[in-house]
């Protein structure tokens, strides 16, 4: 066989595989939404943000202002929240409603869904390329396994049902680690400042591998982090100059919302009340 033959061949065989995972996806989606989405609205961790960047894409308002965060609270609760509720706000960097655009249009049962499924690409992708670059060869069957458990374990699925976009965080950490093992600087650079749309994730992350990319001189991988970021901070500044300071002031409120006790609170208030108060005291500690 010649080489043209075999080049032809391959790139057959390639798009036979993309069509394939795309009928696929949208089985999924078509599916998540008929069976899960449509009769049981939820995900509150993504309604929050594309509440947000709907308010901005289609009403032109401030993600951040009243006037949005209202909506996100209705959306969720039906009504404005009240004292000692998560007040659901926006509470991203802006550049998030650029990465949520396409899905702000669409009505919530067909943007969560498609957000779920999202998510659930983004855990397996995650798994193969993990499974990749620690040269992990199974036998299909326990890939396989691998896999579904990746979906099944508590906190991917409890993620998946939260519609948390730390999942979608993790995926490109993982996928920036890989693409620098493999000499891919700036898909590793483009990756890395994509996951910046949750920092707390990568505090510490994004500033050690910036800083193992100065010392080695990785500098495609560093520019392109640095082009990638930049343009979607000089985008954000742009499209809302106060955004910076109104996305800190929400920082700043975090801690009076999420309050919550100690594994042992939870245990022995909660689920094993028999047990008796700790010495923890009444109260939940904050986290």
């Amino acid at each position: 066989m010649s080489t043209t033959t075999q080049l032809g061949a391959s790139l057959r065989t390639k798009a036979l595989f993309a069509v394939l995972l795309i009928v696929l996806l949208a089985v999924n989606v078509y599916a998540t939404y008929a069976i899960f989405t449509s009769q049981f609205p939820g995900a509150n961790d993504f309604y929050s943000r594309w509440s947000g960047a709907r308010s901005f894409w289609l009403e032109g308002l401030d993600p951040y202002g009243d006037e949005a965060s209202l909506a996100i609270q209705i959306g969720i609760y039906g009504r404005p929240v009240v004292e000692d509720e998560d007040p659901g706000y926006f509470a991203y960097p802006l550049y998030t409603v650029f990465l949520i655009a396409p899905l702000a249009p669409l009505p919530y049962a067909w943007a969560e869904a498609i957000w779920i499924v999202i998510l659930e690409a983004a855990l397996i992708g995650a798994m193969l390329l993990l499974a990749d670059l620690f040269g992990w060869r199974p036998p299909l069957w326990l890939m396989a396994a691998s896999l579904v458990w990746t979906l099944l374990f508590y906190p991917a699925t409890r993620g998946l049902f939260l519609g948390q976009p730390g999942l979608a965080v993790y995926f490109f950490e993982v996928l920036a680690l890989w693409a620098l093992a493999r000499g891919r600087g700036a898909l590793a650079g483009t990756a890395l400042a994509l996951s910046t749309i949750k920092p707390q994730m990568g505090f510490l992350v994004v500033p050690v591998l910036l800083l193992w990319g100065l010392w080695t001189r990785r500098w495609r991988f560093v520019a392109a982090f640095a082009g990638v970021w930049g343009a979607l901070m000089a985008l954000s500044f742009l499209a809302l100059p106060s955004w910076f300071g109104s996305w800190l002031d929400q920082l700043g409120q975090y801690p009076s919302y999420t309050a919550i006790g100690s594994p042992l609170w939870v245990l022995t208030h909660l689920y094993l009340p028999f047990l008796g108060p700790t010495s923890e005291g009444s109260s939940p500690s904050r986290c």
